[in-house]
């Protein structure tokens, strides 16, 4: 894996790591995190799968909103879905250093 791969894994994880208060942040680290997905030179598909899944739970609060605020169980369900995609980008960061240590 490339240290290119690896710089837009950091990205995301700093972008996933933004908190996410309104509709307006939550569309932003959507389209953040789709953007430098989508340019990743190396794609591991179980990875992706599991990564994508906990995605389009962000994006589908996006979509159904009413208002720029949200309710307590969306905000809720935000947090699950941004600590999932943490855990699964911390995952790989910790792979592709590794690889490039050897």
């Amino acid at each position: 894996m490339s240290e290119y791969d690896l710089r837009q894994y950091r990205l995301m994880l700093e972008c996933i790591r933004l908190p996410i208060s309104d509709t307006n942040l939550l569309l932003k680290v959507v389209d953040r995190l789709q953007a430098l997905l989508s340019v990743l030179e190396e794609k591991d598909r179980e990875w992706l799968s599991k990564f994508t899944t906990q995605w389009w739970i962000l994006e589908e609060i996006y979509a159904s909103r009413d208002s720029i605020s949200m309710d307590e169980n969306s905000i809720n369900n935000i947090n699950k879905a941004c600590h999932e995609i943490t855990e699964l980008i911390e995952i790989k960061i910790r792979e592709l250093s590794n690889c490039s240590k050897q």
